[in-house]
């Protein structure tokens, strides 16, 4: 695996980089790939620092914190219902876009892509017996 240099890459490079780095895991890669992932990972973090991002980025991984919390308390296992907590989360952004503070927005948002996230990487298990008879 060869690596490029954290200062030949462009900021959205930089970007999707810090996200693997930080949650892609260590399936498939040698020690020694693991140990040159961990390097850049610190270089990345070295050069975006906290002012370097834009709020864009922050909400990025402000979301995957999100999803990490989350899946904490409610493990893919428990067969949390994704879709109907992404209906009730999408209505709760719409209600603060309409009522609320900018910062309520913007939190209502984080849990929108949280769901949003966990749908695209868990499915929703409540919903696998009609998908299933669908032929899905």
């Amino acid at each position: 695996m060869k690596l490029q240099a954290v200062d030949d890459m462009s900021d959205d490079d930089l970007l999707v980089q810090y996200v693997v780095n930080s949650y892609g895991g260590s399936h498939g890669f040698t020690i020694e790939e693991q140990a040159a992932r961990r390097t850049m990972h610190q270089e990345i973090l070295d050069r975006m620092g906290d002012h370097n991002r834009s709020e864009t980025e922050k909400f990025f991984v402000d979301a995957l914190a999100e999803v990490v919390r989350a899946r904490k308390k409610y493990p893919p296992e428990s067969g949390n219902p994704n879709l109907a907590a992404l209906t009730e989360e999408t209505g709760e952004l719409a209600k603060a876009l309409l009522e609320q503070s900018p910062g309520r927005i913007y939190d209502e948002a984080i849990q929108v892509a949280c769901v949003a996230a966990r749908i695209a990487t868990e499915g929703d298990r409540t919903l696998d017996k009609y998908r299933k008879e669908q032929g899905l």
